[in-house]
């Protein structure tokens, strides 16, 4: 309970402890990351040599922040660098920071986007990127907390930190 249902030492604990009870299924070993991985995408602007990560959606496009975008930017697997496809801007808000794109050619498992989840101070939340990829990179995959709320261009964004 120190530590919480969340924390990695814990599952790998728990799935330790199913083996032993016999109640052990590799579906049950998928850990978030693994899940969450599948559906990332490095997003790369030739022009800025910005980047971000663009999070595949289930029922198609891929969800970015505006701010990644500019010209001529490209869509590529982590471990596909040789890859890179451009992208089609669908919609996009930059007072959102929020852009949907499509990115042809390039497969992920799309997550499912709950809209109408809320977060207060304290929760536990999970965040995935790739911040500055470089080749190589596993991304980054963090359990952290919200840690307070501030307005951003007339809207809430949360803070997060470690645990």
């Amino acid at each position: 309970m120190v530590r919480g249902s969340e924390d990695p030492l814990v599952e790998q604990l728990i799935v330790r402890y199913a083996k032993l009870i016999g109640t052990y299924s590799e579906v049950e070993e998928t850990k978030w990351h693994q899940a969450v991985g599948k559906a990332l995408v490095v997003l790369e602007c030739e022009v800025s040599i910005s980047q971000g990560t663009a999070f595949a959606l289930q029922g198609g496009g891929f969800l970015t922040c505006a701010h990644v975008l500019g010209p001529r930017t490209c869509g590529f697997r982590h471990d596909a660098l040789g890859n890179k496809v451009p992208i089609n801007v669908r919609h996009r808000s930059d007072g959102l920071d929020l852009a949907l794109i499509d990115i042809p050619g390039i497969e992920a498992n799309g997550l499912v986007l709950d809209q109408a989840a809320r977060f207060d101070v304290g929760d536990l939340i999970r965040l995935a990127g790739y911040p500055n990829y470089q080749l190589g990179d596993t991304g980054i995959f963090l359990t952290a907390r919200v840690a307070g709320y501030r307005p951003a261009a007339g809207n809430p964004a949360f803070w997060s930190t470690g645990r």
